[in-house]
């Protein structure tokens, strides 16, 4: 057990227990303090009660109903919605009419859903319903109640019963799921029955009902599930009662609504205004807890585990103290909103005020609460009425407060010193209020995280010293629990921030932390939990660490010690695989793959083989990068290149040769490079088509591995081009006990499945660049940091594969969606539901020629559409993005002024200058905020019905210059799409060449999805082929390696947009090769001949005859946006004029005009557009 505290009022001063002047917990007479009692739970056990909570998942949560996507709340509660906290994060569908049914997908990276989103509808249902009510007349009350120690009285038998019935019934419902067993049950029983170590019987008198908890553990991953699951009966008893008029103990009442958020209940009752109601809340107090008894307390097996509600933190109000939006509540949403972009530095300063504002009424409710009662009714006038608790309220003010002072950091630069007397004061301030709620902990790290100075730290750790020696038990142990979060916290978060901007040296703070941590260690009454986190903090800040006598739990913490200081000292006696994993964690600490590789070279000496076998086998299965800086060395010459070894030779490293034409390679030799040939989609087809071939002839799945493949290719600079072929020739060699478990069939892989998962596994491989299919594009990057646990290992990944282009490419998206579906569904796994929209015959993938087909017919259709006059790849991207009114696209094109042709000279081709960095930020931080307030104030002014969505205008696209936007400024504009919701197309400046890591040109797509569990961006490079004499002059490389074709799907229309960067439009091959595919060509530029650029644009619409964009520096002006009507009116859509101007051009475009609906053309027979250019035709996609 670790004792943790519960939230209550501490005063500096004395109490009445308490004469001497001190730091006291405030108690109630007759009462006594009590703590938190979280359990410390090893793996094994989480790992159980986590598959528990899979298997009735579906079940449980359905019962429940959706909250998701939930804002008419008359509809949740005809459902019977009423639980809103702990909430699975599951899809819905409506497989019974009328029944949402739950599908938990346990292949998910969050197990609950978003605790701000569902608190938000917890808060805001009650005043809808109240306000229903107030109109119908009669007085209305929302009463709030609490449970009190809810998961410590939990009675596992009675929940294992009512899981039985649960799961019964929903299996009559839906007859597809297996039936319950009975061993299934008693497991489950075993795995959430506490068992406390005997030692933790010295905490009993500390805790409420001064004794263990016998219910779920608090510190179990799965118990807000389980703890859902018991009041199930509760929550549906009285949503039976709802809206009907409750006769109880002489009173009456009509139940309005009644939600539940975990144990925080609010209930909207309507009273006759002409009674006295003062004394209702009592009244249905005593109503909910029969309510309780009656459905829960009854049916226990140990007498001792009730449910009780507690009484003294009843609450009620009624509606019109409730209802006014200009609450806290309504201040929260504001400020997040605010916080989620866009923002400058004077929004930021406004948002910064209102969290201080919001702290303010934090503090105001706790003065309150703890100030003497007051006969007088002007005592009323001041105390605030908060529907959110204010230690809940300090947590959200904290959090976002610190978020906005590293944002506001982010625009100062070298300027960013004049903030650290505001970084100091809200330090100083959020300090303050831990001292008054010593619960706060995660305050107290938020208020060091933002400025970590030893003077604030110094009389913290005296207090807290001080309270070690404290005769009081319960105050001791406080003090040892916030210790040992400040040693966590040190060590995994304070001070590690590259990003926190000047402030007080870290260091300094660390000496002050260090000192105690080492008195703390000597100390023999401290806690394990206390001594392990000294521990470690005194280890990741390259602290001297040597554990007293006696303290075997630190065994372990001082050898990795010892091997991040260099020393390898004791570990030189472990086996094989606690050596490994001590050695990594001391690697993942100092990020020195030298020192792990000195160690593992002592360690190995005097090692039988097979202990050298484990040890190499375990390291290349966690990190094959760190086995390749270990063991892999280049071949002799004339000598062949080990097949076990990873990543050797010189064709591997980046600096290495080109690879020789028309000569078989091993396949990894050909992947393992920064030149990677099998990069893109088109040549990974073709790879496909060859291991399918080759898979026909192998025996096992675990035959098709990179080391027992060859290949060989004509011209591999063009592999990706439809007349160059690859030859792919298996070895199958027989597998060697040695195998890598990398290439092991996993056990869930029956049948065909198999060699679709060899398959997916090497193509994923060879789109990496690493032998390690199971990795991200960086698994490590190598630098100090702090400690973190291990990150991640190749049986975790395999469970968590992202096959999006950002996480096999990254920007350079030479992987389409459809490629990345494909290794979806060869990679999959059980706790992963797949659709396949785009390849829907590759959910049932049963035999080589199915797949064969597939991969035949993709290559085809990607040979069709190869840019055979630029000879360049085209891609296609397809997203799901409705379109306004269907056939309408909102277009912003955006002129700034920032940077300019002579910045590159003066300030750096990257323009990466702390200085100029700083003046940029700003500069786009403006821009972006001007253009939300310019396209709100347009939506206003038009005021047309469904204007504004969810508070956000509607803007499909917005088009900034060639070379405006920062690399590192990434973040505004996700904030500037997430705040307008539209998909952005900004020229870069800072990008470098994911080969030579030179400057290069690029323009960035970032297109939102937004699904209902979350919101996501897909992120694609469009790069520039052909460069101006000024950028080969700064260095720049010129590098595109594909064209991207964005699609648009809206219902059944599909309408397709494509981009260049300025002088690559010049380009007629580019324009031929797009004309027939694209209904839209935007193109960022930075040119300064304004009338070549115009006549080249009223070409271009006439001749790719679609609509043109073109977004210009501001420098220059002349952005314009074209189309090819028969009216010249018609035709100039936008324009600009003039240079050294900031602009701002919104249109809409019609998409049916020169889109798949084609209703500009003349053949139409209405159409306004000119006659089309000679030859051509829009490919048939457009209309599917």
């Amino acid at each position: 057990m670790v004792p943790a505290p519960k939230s209550g009022r501490w005063v500096i001063g004395t109490v009445p227990q308490r004469p001497e002047p001190g730091w006291y917990p405030v108690v109630d007479p007759g009462e006594a303090p009590v703590l938190r009692p979280l359990a410390h739970l090893p793996v094994r056990e989480q790992t159980v009660a986590s598959a528990l909570m899979l298997c009735l998942a579906d079940c449980i949560e359905t019962l429940q109903g959706p909250t998701i996507g939930h804002a008419d709340f008359a509809e949740a509660q005809r459902m019977g919605v009423y639980s809103y906290g702990n909430r699975l994060l599951c899809s819905w569908t409506e497989l019974l009419p009328g029944t949402k049914h739950a599908r938990f997908r346990w292949g998910n990276s969050d197990i609950y859903t978003r605790y701000f989103t569902d608190y938000q509808r917890f808060i805001d249902r009650p005043k809808y319903f109240a306000e229903q009510a107030r109109d119908k007349g009669g007085t209305v009350l929302l009463v709030k109640l609490d449970l009190s120690a809810f998961y410590d009285n939990i009675d596992v038998g009675r929940l294992i019963e009512s899981l039985r019935r649960h799961y019964a019934k929903f299996c009559e419902t839906f007859p597809d799921y297996p039936k319950h067993d009975e061993d299934f049950l008693a497991v489950a029983r075993e795995a959430l029955t506490l068992r406390w170590d005997p030692q933790d019987s010295t905490y009993a008198p500390l805790l409420r009902d001064r004794a263990l908890p016998r219910g779920l553990a608090q510190g179990l991953a799965a118990s807000g599930f389980f703890a859902n699951a018991y009041l199930i009966d509760f929550d549906k008893e009285i949503g039976r009662q709802l809206n009907t008029a409750i006769h109880f103990e002489g009173d009456e009442f009509t139940l309005v609504d009644y939600c539940r958020y975990v144990d925080d209940l609010r209930i909207v009752v309507s009273v006759d205004a002409r009674l006295p109601h003062t004394h209702i809340p009592g009244v249905i107090t005593q109503w909910v807890q029969r309510i309780l008894d009656v459905t829960v307390n009854e049916h226990v097996e140990d007498d001792r585990n009730v449910l009780k509600l507690n009484a003294r933190k009843t609450e009620h109000e009624e509606f019109a103290a409730v209802s006014a939006e200009s609450g806290d509540v309504a201040a929260m949403r504001l400020l997040q909103q605010s916080l989620s972009g866009p923002f400058d530095l004077e929004s930021l300063q406004q948002t910064s005020a209102g969290l201080n504002g919001l702290l303010a009424l934090a503090e105001l409710s706790r003065e309150a609460e703890t100030s003497a009662p007051s006969s007088s009714p002007l005592s009323l006038i001041e105390r605030p009425k908060l529907q959110v608790k204010d230690d809940t309220l300090t947590r959200f003010a904290a959090f976002r407060l610190v978020k906005s002072l590293r944002l506001k950091m982010s625009f100062l630069g070298e300027e960013a010193a004049g903030v650290a007397h505001e970084c100091e004061a809200v330090a100083r301030r959020l300090a303050a209020a831990w001292v008054t709620n010593p619960a706060l902990v995660q305050v107290l790290r938020y208020a060091f995280g933002i400025y970590p100075a030893a003077d604030i730290l110094l009389p913290v750790l005296e207090a807290l010293r001080d309270k070690l020696d404290c005769p009081v038990a319960f105050e001791r142990l406080v003090a040892q629990y916030v210790l040992a979060e400040l040693f966590r916290s040190g060590a995994t978060e304070i001070g590690w921030d590259s990003d926190a901007g000047p402030g007080p040296d870290v260091e300094h703070f660390r000496d002050a932390l260090a000192a105690t941590a080492h008195q703390l260690l000597n100390r023999r009454d401290s806690p394990w939990y206390l001594q392990q986190q000294a521990s470690l903090f005194l280890t990741v800040t390259g602290r001297p660490l040597a554990p007293p006598e006696g303290t075997p739990e630190l065994h372990r913490h001082a050898i990795v010690a010892g091997l991040v200081q260099g020393h390898p000292g004791p570990a030189q006696t472990l086996p094989a695989g606690d050596f490994v994993a001590l050695s990594y964690v001391a690697y993942q600490i100092t990020g020195s793959q030298a020192n792990f590789k000195r160690g593992i070279q002592a360690w190995s000496k005097g090692r039988n083989q097979e202990a050298l076998r484990l040890a190499r086998e375990l390291l290349r299965q966690t990190d094959s990068e760190l086995y390749d800086y270990c063991f892999a060395r280049p071949p002799r010459p004339r000598q062949r290149t080990p097949a076990d070894i990873t990543g050797a030779g010189d064709h591997t490293r980046p600096s290495g040769p080109p690879l020789r034409n028309s000569v078989w390679l091993p396949l990894q030799v050909v992947f393992c490079r920064a030149h990677n040939p099998l990069r893109q989609e088109n040549a990974l087809l073709k790879l496909a088509l060859g291991l399918v071939r080759c898979m026909r002839k192998a025996d096992t799945p675990e035959q098709l591995r990179p080391d027992f493949i060859q290949v060989r290719c004509a011209d591999w600079d063009r592999l990706s081009h439809p007349h160059v072929h690859l030859e792919v020739s298996p070895s199958l060699r027989k597998s060697r006990e040695t195998l890598n478990a990398l290439y092991t069939t996993p056990e869930w892989c029956e049948g065909f499945a198999a060699w679709t998962y060899a398959l997916g596994r090497v193509l994923r491989a060879a789109a990496l660049g690493n032998v390690d299919f199971t990795s991200r594009r960086y698994v490590l990057a190598g630098e100090p940091s702090p400690y973190t646990g291990i990150r991640s290992t190749w049986q975790k990944r395999r469970f968590g594969m992202h096959h999006a282009s950002g996480s096999i490419t990254g920007h350079d998206a030479s992987v389409t969606p459809w490629f990345s579906e494909l290794l979806l569904q060869l990679l999959r796994w059980p706790g992963l539901e797949v659709e396949s929209p785009l390849i829907p015959q590759a959910a049932a993938i049963e035999s080589f020629d199915i797949l064969e087909t597939i991969l035949y017919e993709r290559l085809q259709g990607q040979n069709a559409i190869f840019g055979r006059s630029s000879m360049v790849p085209v891609y296609r991207f397809p997203v799901q993005f409705p379109l306004r009114r269907e056939s309408r696209l909102r277009v912003v094109v955006v002129q700034g002024l920032l940077p300019q042709a002579s910045h590159f000279t003066e300030f750096g081709k990257c323009l990466d200058g702390s200085d100029y960095r700083a003046w940029h930020r700003q500069h786009l931080g403006l821009l972006s905020v001007l253009i939300n307030r310019h396209v709100r104030t347009l939506a206003h002014a038009k005021a047309e019905p469904g204007e504004e969505a969810e508070g956000r205008p509607f803007v499909d696209l917005i088009v900034f210059p060639e070379l405006s936007v920062h690399v590192e400024d990434f973040d505004l504009l996700r904030a500037l799409s997430d705040a307008t919701g539209a998909i952005i197309y900004a020229g870069m400046v800072g990008e470098l060449s994911p080969i030579t890591r030179a400057p290069i040109n690029v323009a960035k797509w970032i297109i939102p999805q937004r699904r209902e569990t979350g919101r996501s961006f897909l992120v694609i490079n469009q790069g520039k082929f052909h460069l101006t004499k000024d950028e080969r002059e700064i260095g720049m490389e010129s590098w595109r390696p594909y064209q991207a074709i964005i699609e648009l799907r809206s219902g059944s229309r599909t309408y397709a947009i494509s981009g260049a960067i300025c002088y690559d439009a010049t380009d007629i091959a580019l324009a031929a090769d797009l004309r027939d595919q694209s209904h839209m060509f935007v193109v960022a530029a930075m040119n300064k001949d304004i009338k070549t650029f115009d006549g080249m644009i009223s070409a271009l619409r006439f001749h790719m005859y679609q609509h043109v964009v073109l977004a210009n520096s501001g420098e220059y002006g002349g952005s314009t946006t074209q189309a090819p009507y028969s009216k010249e009116h018609h035709r100039v859509v936008s324009h600009m004029h003039g240079g050294q101007q900031i602009g701002i051009s919104v249109f809409e475009v019609e998409t049916d005009d020169f889109g798949p609906g084609g209703k500009a053309f003349p053949s139409s027979g209405t159409g306004n557009g000119k006659t089309p250019p000679a030859g051509l035709r829009r490919v048939p996609w457009g209309t599917t």
